[in-house]
């Protein structure tokens, strides 16, 4: 009974591995691959080298692989009614590989839908584009919009998105006309950087991008609602799990026969490009009691910064006003902030005038912020 049962087992193991590989359309080149699924259209990504800027993200999942059919999937909303793209509620017309593009095919009603993903290069950065082609081919005006989950890899255990002003997102976040934002897989050790970004053109009517857990996404066909607490947790009793997967809703309203695309680029980016990390949060304050300058930094980018270098000078000579120290050098872990300060003296026998204290922030960039006092004032 045991031999009998351990064949049957095997048989089905074995049919359902000839299924899934011959179910597998996939593209790649040096820097990442895509898989989709030929029944469903549903898809995942990861890389193969990563960016060449990037030693340690090769063989990184971008997009879950941990069941089959993936779980990064389309809904479809016609004159609202919802369907799952590539489900059997519609007809599946042609899955295919062509000049390195994957294309998925469905039909539902009087539309026709076509998912299209290719790799390109972005700013020298390894990319991904994904493209729906929505075809009304009804003589009616109907509205078709679409929801892609992408359910996201980037950490099971600390989920880490910035949006486009290098500010966090800890929890469940509706983003209105949200068009570029970005993730990073660890916050202690960061090895893969991505950029997600949505071209602004009359075709792509973004309404919203959405920042839950994955579960949400499955059980809700179309709007969910939002736990503003919830750090992107699934929604199993008890469980902790983090679940994150992010939703864009793109609206469409198609004239009779009208044709339109609503697309989406990921990108590998890289820890030497987030130019724009190093933040002055609030400006430069002068103190006349304790003779001290000071302002704090904040590190909004996408690493932790080492070795900053900030100067403190003044347009006038040492004789007039001395600042200690002229020069600090910190470090800032990512996403936290510290107070710089310097004290300054001056020539007791100078005369009311304005002195401007120049401060200069470097790594590998630089922020510079200039403040004008009037140093007589500041005299004791």
């Amino acid at each position: 009974m045991k031999n009998k049962f351990t064949f049957t087992f095997f048989i089905i193991l074995f049919i359902f591995n000839i299924h899934t590989a011959s179910a597998q359309l996939i593209i790649k080149n040096k820097y990442l691959q895509i898989t989709m699924d030929e029944y469903s259209g549903r898809f995942t990504i990861k890389t193969v080298e990563g960016n060449p800027f990037e030693k340690n993200d090769s063989n990184c999942d971008i997009l879950n692989n941990t069941c089959w059919p993936p779980t990064t999937f389309a809904s479809i909303r016609y004159n609202n009614k919802i369907y799952k793209f590539g489900s059997s509620a519609g007809d599946t017309l042609f899955s295919l590989i062509t000049n390195n593009k994957l294309i998925y095919s469905w039909e539902i009603e009087d539309c026709l839908i076509s998912q299209i993903i290719s790799l390109c290069m972005v700013k020298s950065n390894p990319s991904i584009y994904i493209k729906y082609n929505i075809d009304n081919q009804s003589d009616n005006t109907n509205n078709i919009d679409i929801r892609l989950c992408i359910d996201t890899a980037v950490s099971k255990e600390f989920p880490v998105y910035i949006n486009s002003a290098y500010s966090r997102i800890t929890t469940e976040t509706n983003c209105a006309d949200l068009r570029e934002w970005y993730s990073i897989d660890s916050i202690r050790r960061p090895q893969l950087y991505l950029k997600y970004l949505l071209p602004e053109d009359n075709n792509n009517k973004l309404q919203k991008i959405i920042f839950s857990s994955w579960d949400k996404f499955d059980k809700n066909k179309w709007a969910i609602k939002l736990d503003k607490k919830n750090p992107f947790y699934n929604s199993y009793f008890f469980s902790k799990e983090n679940d994150d997967a992010v939703g864009i809703y793109w609206n469409n309203l198609l004239e009779p026969l009208e044709i339109k695309d609503n697309s989406f680029i990921l990108s590998i980016g890289s820890s030497k490009i987030d130019e724009n990390s190093l933040k002055i949060t609030y400006h430069p304050e002068t103190n006349t009691k304790t003779r001290s300058i000071s302002f704090q930094l904040k590190n909004h980018g996408l690493r932790n910064i080492e070795n900053i270098s900030i100067n403190f000078k003044t347009d006038k000579s040492n004789s007039i006003a001395i600042l200690r120290p002229e020069k600090k050098i910190i470090n800032l872990p990512l996403f936290k902030s510290k107070i710089v300060q310097s004290s300054y003296s001056v020539n007791a026998n100078m005369m009311d005038e304005d002195v401007i204290f120049k401060i200069t922030a470097k790594y590998p960039f630089k922020t510079s912020f200039e403040q004008k006092i009037n140093i007589y004032s500041s005299k004791p």
